[in-house]
């Protein structure tokens, strides 16, 4: 268990990026306010092959966001280690939006428990409905990652996940 969270840590240092703001003519909206968000998650993180190069996250939860209020949430991420993950968000009145990872960036100055993993990444808005048809903007999430067993057997183990999301929405 170690030897995979020491992987998943090398292999997050590996990937950080610096992915830049978008300007607001590039984001479609004009429009641009602060967004803010804090969310908890729990599932399973199960991994295909000993070191973790093939898995699966599959988590669901809710939290309290800026412009969407108190909301619920799904998320996946699969593939290789942190190529692909995506969430959508639904509030109390049926809007919702969804989103994608940009980029992994340097979470050295993310505060977790001494068990987590520290995350930090660049994101963005894809696409929403209701209120939030026309949804843009991006943010930066930090994120504590708490793994409750083993993730090489079927089924994987248990997951944690808590985020915070800080940056800017247009709808």
């Amino acid at each position: 268990m170690k030897n995979t969270l020491k992987l998943m840590v090398a292999l997050a240092a590996a990937g950080t990026a610096f992915v830049p703001a978008l300007p607001a003519s590039a984001t479609g909206s004009s429009t641009l306010r602060p967004y803010h968000e804090k969310t908890v998650v729990t599932g399973t993180f199960e991994c295909f092959d000993a070191n973790c190069d093939v898995f699966e996250l599959n988590v669901s939860g809710g939290g309290t966001a800026s412009h969407l209020g108190r909301f619920t949430q799904t998320a996946f991420e699969g593939g290789a280690p942190y190529t692909y993950y995506s969430y959508t968000s639904t509030g109390r009145d049926g809007s919702s939006w969804s989103g994608v990872v940009d980029g992994y960036l340097d979470a050295s100055d993310v505060e977790c428990g001494a068990d987590e993993l520290a995350f930090k990444t660049y994101e963005h808005f894809t696409g929403g409905t209701g209120r939030f048809a026309n949804i843009t903007g991006n943010y930066q999430s930090e994120a504590c990652f708490l793994i409750n067993g083993d993730p090489t057997v079927e089924g994987g183990a248990p997951v944690v996940l808590r985020f915070t999301n800080s940056g800017v929405i247009g709808y």
